[in-house]
């Protein structure tokens, strides 16, 4: 149609020819070249296809007369969407790559590039895990060829951790470690592992207190979560440990001459230096060291330092002696001057010694007042130790006096003077007296005590324990937890100790004395107390049952007794809530409530007893007066009037008022029939009532002493009347007795009429006439209200028949019936005629 212009196209595309219909003339013309062309190129321009061959020729293709259409498909080319644009990972990790086709014709072919580090990079979704920030392009060619392309950026966060610092430390010393991090976005955090003796955990670098060699990791994580770690080991050296020394020991006495100085190995230690009185003599690798003491009779004190690279540590001193070197040397081994023993067969031993021997026979002890020779029986010598071993044994505060008078070496060299010195025996234990409490007690004690002592050898305090038992039950005390000392006074407290009335209570006490040798004597001993049993007994009397608003004292009088006074009285209810703390209370519970009465008395015993106050009484809250309501109309004759209480515990009591008067009295029906008048008006109401019956018994200690019966009634104050009439008396009228009176106005009785058609026309006089209620008769014919022929326009009832009457016709009507609205019917007959 000549509307035709050039489109350029590749091979293989489809072209579209525009819009054409059925008859229409078409021409094609094609051109193959490139370039151009404006305006469109002239007829000998180009190549041209004719009849579908191609031909140079001047004219175009056609025309062609089209005889139908074909419909070919709009292409839309697909669109493709990665799920992100950006994404951030961290090295090492894999991130899913999503695609989304939104357009375009199925199947679809899909390329990721590069394809490093994909795991499907011909499919349209993939795994990435590029090792370096990498772009990838995702492309899509669809089954018409169509194509699209998106690109993603893989942010990979590749965080790197050095961790550096002290490699040795010193026990006790800080060692500095660092960290250094490369990669990763801020903020960063750092956490220190394991935390023990690192004083920042949570910073780049901290200082960490050296206790024991250990490999210490720092973690390190960057804003994307991407962390690294690394560790170093910190060697922690320790100090020389702690060692001790051997010998000389400690108080030993030795002979002059070289000494070999022992102690025990220190782990850890390089080297010793060794000390004797304040002076270095001289170092060692070793845990042995000799050296000369010369001077007789001299007191030495020594040590030992162990050394390493952190330090040095210190053995603590040790003091020893050297013998005299005049005369044998004597030294007191047991018992020591003043000390008790608790044996009374207690050997007395002395060494003596002398570098050149002691003379057996020289020696001489003196036990009070009597002298013993070595003899190998009772006293005996092995050349270096004497020992005495009675033959008769001590007894319990014994005094006894030693002597060594004798005792020369094989030179004849003898001691300067006798060696002397006493001890003691004590054979008895501790002894205790004054045990309270004791016996049958009134009360429940508050403190226990007894005095303690020993007069010999003296209490071992420590020793002490208290054990009390009860109920099976067994509680220990001693000087650490509980026990009170005063001199030799020892009290407790035991109120906190759950006794009750009627327990038996046993009190232990164990104890040592303090002998120097051998075991001590030991005092275990127990008395015990009985706490008298309750006799305590509560009365709160019995059951009572009240009237509302009726108050009542609760409780016998009195209200314990059996118990020792003074008396705590506390009053709850069984819910737990506190009513009073006086003998006997007043309440006025509006429902029934249990009561609880609990006596304490003077020894804390307690007694409990109950009493229930019921108080189910419910007075009528109102009456609602049902039928007739205020201000109704209704029929004469037997009426029933109707109402309901609301509420109130039966039964209930009605008296019916009428006009002012009771004509009805404690029924208990809830309505009542009573005869009426014709167009009467009256007033109702109803009083009701119900009746509480209450008892309440008053007790003395034992019984109840009598019984205080009443009775009460209660009238309802409250009248609801529906309809809202302010009264509580109600009024209703009856309806008048007349019925209508209906009269005729044409055509009269027995008269002629030459109408055609004739209206008949009835007067009907009375209170509102119900027009359903009529019903006329004409010719056997019954007609309503309803009936077109009929018409009631009060006080006119008009009827005009839809077939004219015929000549000479007698018309017979009767007016049947004409009720007003309260049912009368009309006075008189049926009001008939011709």
């Amino acid at each position: 149609n000549d509307s035709g212009g050039w489109i350029f196209v590749q091979s293989h595309d489809l072209i579209s020819l525009g819009y054409c219909s059925p008859g229409d003339i078409l021409q094609v013309r094609f051109r193959f070249g490139t370039g151009y062309f404006t305006p469109d190129p002239s007829n000998s321009n180009g190549w041209y296809i004719d009849d579908f061959a191609i031909s140079s020729t001047g004219h175009p293709v056609g025309p062609y007369n089209i005889t139908h259409c074909i419909t070919f498909p709009l292409v839309d080319p697909p669109r493709l969407s990665i799920s992100d644009d950006s994404i951030s990972i961290c090295a090492g990790d894999t991130v899913s790559l999503m695609t989304t086709i939104l357009s375009g014709t199925s199947p679809y072919e899909f390329h990721w590039t590069p394809e490093t580090g994909l795991s499907s990079p011909h499919s349209a979704n993939t795994y990435a895990f590029p090792e370096t920030s990498t772009t990838y392009i995702c492309s899509v060619v669809d089954y018409f060829g169509c194509s699209d392309t998106d690109t993603v950026f893989i942010y990979v966060d590749n965080v790197r951790i050095y961790v550096d610092g002290d490699t040795a430390v010193c026990y006790g010393d800080t060692a500095l470690l660092t960290s250094t991090v490369t990669g990763g976005i801020e903020p960063y955090t750092f956490s220190w592992y394991p935390t023990d003796g690192v004083i920042s955990p949570d910073s780049q670098n901290t200082r960490v207190i050296g206790t024991s060699s250990n490999w210490y990791i720092c973690t390190f994580t960057d804003g994307n979560g991407c962390s690294a770690r690394d560790s170093i080991y910190l060697d922690v050296h320790p100090l020389p440990s702690a060692f001790n020394l051997i010998s000389p020991d400690d108080n030993d006495s030795i002979l002059v001459g070289t000494v070999n100085f022992i102690w025990t190995q220190s782990e850890y230690a390089d080297d010793y230096t060794i000390i004797l009185n304040g002076d270095t003599i001289g170092y060692t690798t070793d845990t042995t060291f000799e050296h000369l003491v010369s001077e007789c009779g001299f007191t030495y004190t020594w040590s030992v330092i162990a050394h390493n690279e952190c330090g040095d540590v210190s053995s603590g001193d040790f003091t020893f002696y050297t013998y005299s070197c005049e005369g044998p040397q004597v030294y007191i081994i047991e018992p020591t001057p003043n000390a008790w023993s608790a044996c009374d067969d207690q050997n007395i031993i002395l060494a003596i010694s002398d570098s050149d021997g002691v003379d057996d026979s020289s020696i001489v002890l003196t036990v009070n007042g009597t002298d013993y020779t070595v003899d190998g029986a009772i006293l005996s010598f092995d050349g270096e130790t004497l020992r005495y071993s009675p033959t008769i044994t001590f007894t319990d505060g014994e005094h006894i006096d030693v002597c060594l008078d004798s005792a020369c070496d094989i030179h004849s060299n003898c001691i300067d003077s006798p060696t002397c010195w006493s001890f003691d025996i004590d054979l008895s234990p501790p002894s205790v007296w004054n045990e309270f409490p004791s016996g049958t007690i009134d009360s429940i004690p508050v403190y226990a005590g007894f005095n303690l002592d020993d007069s010999l050898s003296g209490l071992d305090s420590s020793s002490l324990s208290v054990r009390i038992t009860f109920n099976g039950d067994t509680f220990e005390l001693s000087l650490d937890s509980g026990l009170i000392v005063f001199g030799d006074s020892f009290s407790f407290d035991i109120s906190g100790l759950d006794f009750s009335p009627g327990d038996t209570v046993y009190i232990c006490v164990n104890a040592n004395d303090s002998p120097d040798y051998c075991p001590p004597n030991t005092l275990d001993t127990c008395w015990s107390f009985i706490i008298a049993p309750c006799s305590l007994i509560a009365n709160a009397c019995e059951d009572i049952f009240i009237c509302p608003g009726t108050s009542v004292q609760l409780g016998a009088s009195p209200p314990a007794y059996n118990g020792t006074p003074p008396y705590h009285y506390i009053w709850t209810t069984i819910s737990g809530d506190t009513i009073d703390s006086i003998p006997n209370p007043t309440v006025s519970p509006d429902t029934t409530t249990t009561y609880i009465l609990t006596v304490y008395d003077f020894h804390i015993c307690s007694a409990t007893d109950t009493v229930t106050v019921f108080s189910e009484f419910e007075p009528i809250s109102a009456i609602e007066l049902l039928y007739p309501p205020a201000d109704t109309s209704i029929p004469p004759g037997p009426i029933t009037l109707y109402w309901h209480s609301l509420g109130g515990t039966s039964p209930i009591y009605y008296n019916v008022i009428l006009d002012d008067s009771i004509i009805a009295s404690g029924i208990n029906d809830t309505f009542f029939t009573y005869d009426f008048g014709c167009d009467e008006t009256h007033f109702w109401s109803i009083i009701a009532y119900n009746i509480c019956s209450q008892s309440i018994p008053h007790c003395d200690s034992i019984d109840i002493t009598y019984i205080e019966d009443t009775t009460l009634i209660y009238y309802c104050d409250s009248v609801i009347i529906p309809s809202g009439y302010p009264s509580d008396t109600i009024p209703f009228h009856t309806f008048p007795c007349e019925g209508p009176i209906a009269h005729i106005l044409r055509p009269t009785p027995n008269s002629y009429t030459s109408c055609n058609p004739e209206t008949i026309l009835i007067q009907i006089d009375g209170d509102s006439i119900v027009d359903s209620s009529i019903v006329i008769r004409v010719n056997g014919i019954e007609y309503t209200t309803d009936s077109v022929e009929l018409d009631w326009s009060e006080p006119y009832l008009t009827f005009l028949p839809s077939t004219a009457f015929s000549d000479s016709d007698t018309v017979n009507v009767c007016l049947l019936s004409a009720n007003n609205i309260y049912g009368n019917p009309l006075t008189g007959d049926s009001l008939c005629w011709q």
